[in-house]
């Protein structure tokens, strides 16, 4: 996280504490009763964040960054916000906010919240079996959470997914909502949000932003088993991702569902080591329907 973003965040939690952001700022030009107040209120905070602070230029930059966020329909929610999903508090280190672009109240429905592991290595069976489970669960009334992991500006990985799954747009052909946890550092979330606004493109064009939410966030790995119920695998080799999102899901004591895999290929090692630990095994599509519920 760039000093900036952490700056950000610490501005977010001095506001709760100070009410006003002027006078945050008045009181932080008196070095000594700036210090007062934060050792009076218990605010921990490191010599170098007292310092940006002191400096006016972090209050020009905050605002301008809100106006910005303001303009393109993206929301900041606080922790201590009503709106702020309620799963997120099982992690150990919480954001102090997120950024949300879409429908707000699909964070903190009781629809059931299922990430469909995917990976660009897939076997052609791995394939075959996520293409016709994640199918099966775009006709159900849940919440279909999809991680994008690479950098905004490589695109092709999402219009790739809106093309495979277009359907999931059209809400005469489906029951489920999404919910995108992208992994974007804040000055360039509004650059984002305005490539899904702006498309020509018939799949984008359609968007029913009604049954879609944008998260934005740099820590994503942790985000994404924290805001889901269960966890799908078709298939998974042994990678780093996988792996800490799936300790972390297991942790909070989330549903793991695994695909059985060929026990010869490394591309099912991981996915067959789970089922090993306890995972529960799925033998066919229908036996999501105990956990979409």
């Amino acid at each position: 996280m760039c000093i900036k973003e952490f700056d950000y965040y610490t501005y977010l939690k001095l506001i709760k504490e100070f009410d006003d952001s002027v006078h945050i700022y008045q009181c932080s030009k008196n070095k000594y009763l700036f210090k007062q107040i934060i050792d009076s209120k218990k605010i921990v905070l490191s010599n170098e964040i007292i310092s940006k602070l002191n400096d006016s230029n972090l209050k020009d930059y905050v605002d301008k960054l809100y106006d910005l966020l303001s303009l393109n329909s993206i929301e900041i929610i606080p922790i201590y916000s009503e709106k702020y999903p309620i799963n997120l508090l099982q992690m150990y280190m919480p954001p102090l906010a997120i950024f949300a672009f879409g429908n707000i109240e699909l964070l903190n429905t009781k629809l059931p919240k299922i990430y469909s592991y995917f990976n660009k290595s897939f076997s052609y069976y791995g394939l075959k079996v996520y293409t016709a489970f994640t199918n099966y669960i775009l006709e159900k009334n849940c919440i279909n959470v999809i991680h994008l992991k690479e950098k905004h500006e490589d695109l092709k990985i999402f219009d790739k997914y809106l093309t495979n799954n277009a359907r999931s747009y059209n809400p005469k052909d489906t029951k489920s909502f999404n919910m995108f946890c992208v992994k974007c550092s804040i000055e360039n979330i509004c650059d984002f949000v305005k490539y899904i606004s702006f498309q020509k493109d018939e799949v984008l064009k359609n968007i029913d932003i009604s049954k879609n939410i944008f998260i934005f966030d740099l820590n994503t790995e942790e985000i994404v088993p924290a805001i889901i119920d269960t966890l799908f695998i078709a298939e998974a080799a042994y990678k780093k991702e996988i792996f800490v999102i799936s300790q972390l899901a297991l942790e909070q004591g989330k549903n793991i569902l695994v695909v059985p895999g060929n026990i010869y290929t490394t591309t099912s090692y991981f996915s067959n080591y789970l089922i090993k630990e306890g995972a529960n095994v799925l033998l066919c599509k229908y036996h999501l329907d105990e956990f979409l519920k």
